[in-house]
């Protein structure tokens, strides 16, 4: 069963980015398999020019391991962008174990946890349907070329370095950030501990941060996919 809750204050969604808080194929398959074996509600499965002055990718400190989930632009596993939320698994094994649905002012969110510990969340903006899928735990990594891995915690040099990645200004009111997406992949920097001359940029949507003001320090702090604001 999908718990549910209420809370307001717990607008996670994009919009959560302009508030300042702080072998790939052999995995893609496991994801496929593990999908396949999901149990509960039947699954459904449905800016601005490239960086100006792109660093070469540096390399995660980590490699994939058999306990890292794969987001892809369509979602993770058997939760995937436009499906129903009637259709959401109550477990995923080697995914997720529990739900929890809560709602929201502008949005309802399901977080889903595994023994206890949140892995990633899903936002519903169109009633009815999964909008948005942002990544809680180091464990949900992107797969990029070479056999590079991206996740919470890594340095965010290894994201100017894709291949085609872009900088987008998004923001909700009157106030705004410089994201980046790749391949219908949505990123941002941990906000927490920014240098001070990103952070002057960060917020300014008169000129794309340049790749200098990114030291090792700059960590990312936000991976997801959906609706991208």
């Amino acid at each position: 069963m999908i718990d549910s809750g209420k809370d307001t204050s717990r607008e996670k969604h994009f919009g959560i980015l302009i508030s300042r808080r702080p072998a790939i194929l052999v995995a893609v398959t496991a994801i496929l398999i593990l999908s396949g074996s999901c149990s509960g509600k039947g699954g459904e499965k449905k800016g601005e020019s490239a960086h100006p002055d792109t660093p070469a990718v540096v390399t995660p400190e980590q490699d994939v391991t058999p306990s890292d989930i794969i987001l892809t632009p369509d979602g993770i596993g058997p939760v995937r962008i436009g499906m129903s939320t009637d259709s959401i698994p109550e477990r995923c094994p080697g995914i997720y174990d529990s739900v929890v649905a809560e709602e929201g002012y502008e949005s309802n969110s399901y977080l889903f946890l595994e023994e206890g510990r949140a892995v990633f969340t899903a936002y519903e903006f169109t009633p009815g349907r999964i909008d948005v899928i942002g990544a809680e735990s180091p464990r949900v990594v992107v797969a990029a070329p070479e056999d590079i891995f991206l996740r919470l915690g890594g340095e965010f040099r290894g994201v100017l370095g894709l291949p085609g990645v872009k900088a987008d200004w998004e923001h909700v009111d009157s106030e705004g950030m410089w994201c980046w997406s790749w391949r219908g992949i949505w990123f941002q920097p941990d906000q927490s501990h920014l240098p001070e001359g990103l952070g002057n940029k960060l917020y300014n949507d008169k000129e794309i941060p340049t790749a200098d003001l990114f030291t090792s320090d700059v960590r990312i702090g936000y991976i997801g996919t959906g609706l991208p604001w």
